[in-house]
C-alpha cells in the first residue's frame, strides 16, 4: 500500500489538523503516517490556544520515522514556529537530497485557523518562502494565505511562482474557483458549485491531503487535484453534524 507522511498539528475535533488528515489520506487510498508539530486546544467554537511542539521533539519524530519508513508523499501542514519550518526543510533535504527521487511534496501554509486565531507568525513565513516553497511540488493556499505570502515577499511573482501553485476558491462568491499555476507561467482552473453550508471546518486540510493521497498511488498533479476537489465537495454535502459550532467534512 502506498503512503504518505503529513506533518501538522493536531485537532482534538478531528475537523481539521493531522487527525483530519490521516483520516482523509486513508480515505483516498494510502497508508498514513504522521509528526505532529503543534497542540491545539480547541473544539466545535473554535481555536482557543496553540502550544508549538520543542523542534527537538519534532525533529526526533521525523527522523526517527525516516530511519525505517519513506513515504511515497508528503503533506505538510501547520508548523506554528520558524524553527519549526527550519527544522523540516533540514530533515527532508538531508533526507531527499536529489529533487528527482523526492517524494511528491504538498504544502498546506496554515496560517490562521477558521474561528481566527492566528497559527504562525511572520518569522515563520519568511521560513516558508525561503527555505519550503523551493522545494515543494504544490503549495495550496486559500485567498488570504495567498495575500499574505505574496504581501510579505514583494519579490514572489504569481506569475512565474517558485513552486506550482493552487490557489483554492473557498472565499470567493459563487462557485468555488480554484487556480493552478505552475513554475512555467501555465495555468488551469478547477470550477466546482458551491455548497452552502456552515459545516466547512478542515476545507484545506482535506484537499491537500487527499491530492497528496493521489499523487502517492501515482496520479499526475492535475489529476490529483480534479480528484481531491471531487472528494471534498462530497464531504462538504454530507457532513458531520455537531449541536453547535463549526462541523466536520465528512471523510
Amino acid at each position: 500500500m502506498k503512503t504518505v507522511l503529513t506533518i501538522a498539528g493536531s485537532d482534538p475535533t478531528s475537523g481539521a489538523g493531522i487527525q483530519s488528515d490521516i483520516l482523509t489520506i486513508y480515505q483516498n487510498g494510502a497508508y498514513p503516517f504522521s509528526v505532529v508539530t503543534s497542540i491545539t486546544s480547541q473544539n466545535a467554537m473554535g481555536v482557543v490556544n496553540r502550544f508549538d511542539l520543542d523542534a527537538n521533539i519534532v525533529r526526533s519524530q521525523l527522523e526517527t520515522l525516516l530511519e525505517t519508513h519513506l513515504p511515497d508523499a508528503i503533506k505538510i501542514g501547520m508548523l506554528g514556529s520558524a524553527l519549526n519550518c527550519h527544522l523540516v526543510h533540514e530533515v527532508l533535504m538531508s533526507k531527499f537530497p536529489d529533487e528527482k527521487l523526492r517524494p511528491p511534496i504538498i504544502l498546506d501554509p496554515v496560517m490562521v485557523s477558521t474561528s481566527g486565531k492566528s497559527l504562525m507568525d511572520d518569522e515563520g513565513v519568511d521560513v516558508l518562502i525561503e527555505k519550503l516553497m523551493p522545494i515543494v511540488t504544490l503549495l495550496t493556499p486559500n485567498l488570504m494565505e495567498c495575500e499574505r505570502l505574496f504581501a510579505h515577499k514583494k519579490s514572489l511573482d504569481i506569475h512565474r511562482p517558485p513552486c506550482n501553485i493552487l490557489v483554492t476558491g473557498g472565499h470567493l462568491k459563487g462557485d468555488c474557483v480554484d487556480r493552478l499555476t505552475l513554475t512555467t507561467g501555465e495555468t488551469f482552473l478547477w470550477t466546482s458549485p458551491r455548497i452552502k453550508t456552515t459545516y466547512d471546518h478542515g476545507t484545506g486540510c482535506t484537499l491537500s491531503s487527499a491530492i497528496a493521497a493521489n499523487m502517492a498511488v501515482g496520479q499526475t498533479l492535475n489529476e490529483s487535484i480534479r480528484l481531491a476537489k471531487l472528494y471534498l465537495t462530497e464531504g462538504l454535502r454530507y457532513p458531520v453534524l455537531f449541536e453547535s459550532g463549526y462541523g466536520g467534512i465528512r471523510k
